[in-house]
């Protein structure tokens, strides 16, 4: 959108960019830009937050009056959190619980969301949840040989894991923020724990295909709020 934006402005088409990427925006410059703390897919935030997404409008068109030198890159106010009550402890997972053991016991959920909707975002990498949860165990405690699985084998097995316990926290559930689930999951699962973890090793790591997947496995807002 950035690119595009220097494109319309130079047939006479005043643009104004929601960025979602700061350091894309500012390295691409377009002529004005709002960036937004939102995750990636959500530029105007939650979807049920018709005031929010209003606001996110006016302040992007407001730029349009803008007085100054251009490029002109606008921070977004931090928003507001939720008054929706947090999930807390969704499943009744024993203390010191690890991985393989904490998603037997949201196994049967992630069944049943299935069996309820007739689809699964599960499933980008070819491996079964079960395999995809002891593949990562196994890196974590270094009984999987990490620099056999290709990196995009790597990102497709985090991103399936991330699936699993989503869904699973949405069985029989109505209406979940993005907040509630990120809270939850980043912050009270040993899935979320681990992924943060793996995560800042492939940042660390010499090979540029671990580097680039990291940047992906856990969103930015999340990577901030937890200070990654």
């Amino acid at each position: 959108m950035c690119t595009l934006a220097h494109y319309l402005e130079v047939v006479g088409i005043a643009t104004v960019v929601i960025s979602l990427i700061r350091l894309h925006t500012e390295k691409i410059r377009p002529p004005r830009a709002l960036f937004v703390p939102f995750e990636l897919g959500r530029p105007m935030g939650d979807p049920k937050d018709a005031a929010g997404q209003r606001d996110v409008l006016t302040r992007a068109l407001s730029l349009l009056d803008h007085t100054g030198p251009e490029p002109v890159l606008v921070d977004h106010p931090d928003p507001v959190a939720s008054s929706a009550e947090p999930l807390g402890q969704l499943f009744d997972v024993p203390t010191g619980a690890n991985l393989v053991q904490e998603f037997a016991v949201i196994q049967t959920a992630y069944e049943k969301f299935v069996a309820d909707h007739g689809s699964t975002s599960f499933g980008v990498g070819d491996m079964t949840p079960n395999e995809v949860v002891a593949a990562i165990s196994g890196l974590l405690d270094g009984a999987t040989d990490g620099k056999r699985i290709p990196s995009k084998q790597l990102r497709f097995m985090v991103d399936d894991l991330k699936s699993l316990y989503f869904e699973a926290a949405c069985q029989g559930r109505d209406a979940l923020t993005s907040e509630q689930l990120g809270n939850w999951f980043w912050r009270s699962t040993v899935a979320g724990k681990a992924i943060a973890e793996l995560r800042s090793e492939f940042m660390a790591s010499d090979d540029k295909g671990r580097r680039a997947i990291a940047n992906f496995m856990v969103p930015g807002l999340w990577v901030d709020k937890l200070k990654l």
